[in-house]
């Protein structure tokens, strides 16, 4: 080794192992913002850690070196910039936020501005921890780095054959455990969801695959259906499983003294003439999908709201905790009198808000933020207010917060509303705009015109009164009803008061709840009227960092949340004033909700298209959480804890195979998910309805 090898060889081993603790370090601390545990599966984000510090010492290499030092320092300061940009948004939104909702990122700074400023606040210490990196780079490059002589060689040449090798050490690593909580099925899977990359890959990694799912056309479904073995009859797995009957108290209803031959939700499509004149694999694959699917069976309960109005909202951070027998007792009665929900989960599957509202809305899966946005220019034929417009209905759509967030003003009208929020009408009838704005306001200033007119309507609702932050200073609502709450006891050991003031957001709710009644009922049509509530997602703003993460909201349910089906069990309401309530205890989920009440009133639907099924059906359950973890009539399986553990009641013989089981349920959830994806991306409503 010559002089100028000698000299070079130490500066770049430095150099080199400074780059490598700066993107370790920022994968540490990054998992301690916003995950449980830091090391747990953090083998392979580690690895990804070692390919990207090698990556960036071997392209800012070709640099001459006072160039280098500038490029490998704002490199850094843009990463350390990213990396707190998730962690802050993680904090306000209980998710990390994708490369196709940077275009919300603008409405996100304005509309939760000091949501964001709070956020900002929380996460100072991590800004200044990440900003060591970069100016200690800039430090040290101008003590100790430049002070080396460059060596005449084929840089460029010798890099691109580092980075090859790099890449296919990570491409031979990758395939080495291949299920659907893995690195592999969060690198090339493309309906699974964006954030299970940030526990499996890390946040480059998952950055890398996030653009180039944006970029690049998604892969043809075709494998995904083929996959499906079970053809999405759940029950077919069940050899070996001693269970009792799912679902609900129909079977004891005095009134059905005979057992009746029920039909099924199908329409008329001929799929055996659109798979022969179908030019695309992708939509073959997708009509002999939904040709082999079962449909589900009517019931006592189908028609039992025909023309009825209805009244769907879903409400921000609606929860079993916000079911109060004092302080909401107007939700607590209307859970609990109408149809009675033991079993309702309501999952994050990728972006919070939108999830709860495109699952709501339409019955399918969401897969990413881009869901409801790509809807926006497409078919939603199926969806509730393009589909109860056909029958006559009035459909309008309110929410009390800005009218284009999440592109509502685009999704919203093209689902057959007529739309208003803040920003497009709503706003002029309000008394004041603050954060957060009342739901009993916005009951109150809209419902009046259709109690009167003749053809029946339906008004879908997104409230925002349950909005965090769930403090006195932070919701308008909180403070507001803060004196309906104060007489209970309830504390958490550090002495917040955050519980309450989540109970306080629910009480304007549940005033809004109570006036709607009051004039429905004032109107005669309180008997006529379907009213449909539930949440978006659980109350993450009740979330905190360390292992006590939902101490707050255990203290609300009386529960430890131990795994995903404890973390997402939620309420749902189904309620006509003076029905005859009737408890169901099947599993059931945010996609169900829209079959429901379809069959509910009566309304001619496929059912083999939905993702969802009607929860009153005989069909049996299946929830499916972001992970493709789930839960059927037999048990849940954790994918992130890799354990099946068997519900109440339920036995299983020597012939049950649970390996088999899982993954028989394991290809039916991906089939489901990859077809609710491609019903959006490929205008499959289009191809079907032509309208």
């Amino acid at each position: 080794m010559n002089v100028r090898n000698k000299m070079r060889c130490p500066k770049l081993i430095n150099r080199y192992t400074y780059l490598l603790f700066s993107f370790v370090y920022f994968e540490v601390l990054f998992r301690l913002a916003c995950m449980e545990s830091i090391f747990k599966g953090f083998w392979f984000p580690l690895l990804c850690a070692v390919l990207t510090a090698t990556s960036v010492f071997l392209l800012t290499d070709l640099f001459k070196k006072r160039t280098g030092l500038v490029v490998t320092t704002l490199l850094l300061a843009v990463i350390a910039i990213f990396y707190v940009s998730q962690i802050i948004y993680y904090s306000i939104f209980g998710v990390f936020f994708s490369f196709a909702s940077v275009s919300m990122a603008g409405d996100a700074i304005t509309g939760f501005f000091k949501s964001t400023l709070l956020g900002i606040f929380r996460a100072t210490p991590y800004i200044l921890l990440y900003a060591l990196i970069p100016w200690g780079y800039y430090f040290l490059s101008k003590k100790v780095f430049l002070k080396r002589k460059l060596l005449r060689y084929n840089r460029s040449f010798e890099t691109t054959c580092f980075l090859v090798i790099e890449f296919m050490i990570f491409l031979v690593l990758l395939p080495c455990v291949r299920d659907t909580t893995s690195s592999y099925s969060a690198y090339f899977n493309q309906e699974d969801p964006y954030e299970m990359g940030y526990y499996s890959l890390g946040v480059i990694r998952s950055l890398e695959t996030d653009v180039l799912r944006s970029i690049i056309p998604e892969k043809d479904v075709t494998d995904a259906l083929e996959d499906d073995k079970g053809k999405g009859k759940v029950d077919d797995a069940d050899s070996g499983v001693v269970k009792p009957k799912p679902g609900n108290d129909q079977d004891n209803d005095p009134d059905k003294q005979v057992p009746i031959e029920y039909g099924y939700n199908v329409t008329e499509i001929d799929f055996d003439k659109l798979i022969a004149s179908a030019g695309k694999d992708s939509v073959k694959s997708l009509h002999e999908y939904f040709s082999s699917q079962q449909p589900t069976q009517k019931n006592a309960y189908t028609g039992m709201c025909e023309g009825y109005n209805l009244i769907y909202i879903v409400a921000e951070s609606f929860h079993l905790a916000s079911l109060h027998e004092e302080v909401t007792p107007t939700l607590y009665k209307m859970a609990h009198e109408g149809f009675y929900f033991t079993e309702f989960y309501n999952p994050i599957w990728n972006t919070s808000t939108s999830d709860g509202e495109f699952a709501a809305c339409t019955g399918l899966f969401p897969s990413g933020s881009h869901s409801f946005r790509s809807s926006g220019s497409k078919n939603m034929y199926l969806c509730l207010g393009n589909t109860l417009k056909r029958y006559g209905y009035t459909t309008n759509a309110y929410h009390n917060h800005t009218y284009s967030y999440y592109e509502r003003n685009i999704t919203h009208p093209n689902m057959g509303y007529t739309y208003q929020g803040v920003g497009n009408g709503l706003e002029k009838r309000m008394e004041k705009i603050r954060w957060t704005n009342s739901d009993l306001e916005m009951i109150q200033i809209t419902i009046d015109p259709f109690l009167t007119q003749d053809a029946p309507f339906h008004n879908y609702y997104m409230t925002v009164s349950g909005h965090l932050h769930y403090n006195w200073g932070g919701n308008a609502m909180a403070r507001k009803n803060k004196n309906e709450v104060a007489h209970l006891n309830l504390t958490t050991d550090t002495g917040d008061d955050f519980p309450l003031a989540y109970l306080a957001t629910q009480v304007e709710l549940d005033k809004a709840m109570e006036y709607l009644l009051r004039k429905l009922e004032e109107a005669g049509v309180a008997d006529k009227t379907l009213i449909v509530i539930s949440g978006d997602h659980y109350p993450y703003g009740l979330d905190q960092n360390g292992p006590d993460k939902y101490a707050y909201l255990e203290e609300l349910v009386g529960y430890k949340i131990n795994n995903d089906r404890d973390l997402f069990r939620s309420a749902l309401i189904m309620y006509v004033p003076g029905m005859k309530p009737v408890t169901v205890t099947k599993p059931c989920s945010s996609v169900d909700i829209l079959p429901t009440v379809y069959n509910l009133m009566g309304i001619e639907y496929d059912s083999r298209i939905l993702s969802g099924q009607d929860i009153l059906s005989n069909s049996s359950p299946l929830v499916v959480f972001k992970d493709n973890s789930f839960i059927t009539s037999v048990g849940y399986y954790s994918k992130t804890d890799k354990l099946f553990t068997l519900n109440k009641d339920v036995t299983v013989t020597d012939e049950f195979n649970q390996e088999e089981y899982i993954k028989t349920i394991g290809a039916i959830v991906s089939a489901k998910r990859s077809a609710a994806s491609k019903i959006i991306d490929l205008n499959y409503y289009h191809i079907l309805y032509g309208k």
